[in-house]
C-alpha cells in the first residue's frame, strides 16, 4: 500500500451511504462491486468474505471488519445464523488515487474496539442527520485506524536519549 503520509482532509471524504443491517442465511453479503469505498464493520456475529476476483477468502468476526476498495468485488456469508453488521460508502480519503494491489485495508487489531465505538457514534449522528463535516472528520478519525504506520511514534527527548 505504501506510506501514505496526507493528512485526512474532511472536506474532501463524501459519505454517501451509511447504515446497519443484518447479515443471514437468507440475506447473504453481495455478490456486488461498488465504485466507491465500503467500510463493511461486523458488530455482533462471525462471517466469511470472498473478496477480489482470485476470491481471497477472510473470516471476520464481531468486533472487526474491512475497507473494500472501489471497483473490488466481494460476496459473503454468516457463519452461524446471523451477524449484525453496518457500511459506510464513501469517496475521497487517504486511499483516493491509490494504486495499489491491495484489495482491502484491516485496521490495527488493537484498534477493532475503538473503530467500533467511533462506527456506532458515526451511525447515529448519520441516524440524528448531523452536519456532513460533523460526520466527515469523525470518518477521517476511523480511517486513520486502517492506514499503516499513520501513528506516529514517539521521538525520543533528550533525557531518554541520554
Amino acid at each position: 500500500m505504501g506510506d501514505i503520509s496526507v493528512k485526512i482532509e474532511p472536506r474532501e471524504l463524501r459519505i454517501l451511504r451509511q447504515e446497519t443491517g443484518q447479515f443471514g442465511r437468507r440475506f447473504p453479503i453481495g455478490p456486488v462491486c461498488w465504485p466507491h469505498f465500503d467500510l463493511l464493520w461486523i458488530h455482533e456475529g462471525e462471517v466469511t468474505l470472498k473478496i477480489g476476483t482470485e476470491s481471497e477468502t477472510v473470516r471476520l468476526t464481531a468486533p472487526n471488519g474491512h475497507l473494500i476498495f472501489p471497483n473490488v468485488p466481494f460476496s459473503g456469508r454468516s457463519v452461524n445464523g446471523k451477524a449484525n453488521a453496518s457500511i459506510c460508502h464513501f469517496q475521497g480519503g487517504p486511499f483516493e488515487g491509490e494504486r495499489t494491489t491491495k484489495l482491502f485495508a484491516k485496521p490495527d487489531p488493537r484498534d477493532t474496539l475503538h473503530v467500533q465505538n467511533l462506527l456506532r457514534l458515526s451511525l447515529s449522528y448519520a441516524e440524528r442527520e448531523a452536519e456532513h463535516l460533523v460526520r466527515a472528520r469523525l470518518l477521517g478519525a476511523i480511517l486513520d485506524c486502517f492506514v499503516e504506520g499513520r501513528i506516529p511514534k514517539e521521538h525520543p527527548n533528550r533525557i531518554t536519549q541520554a
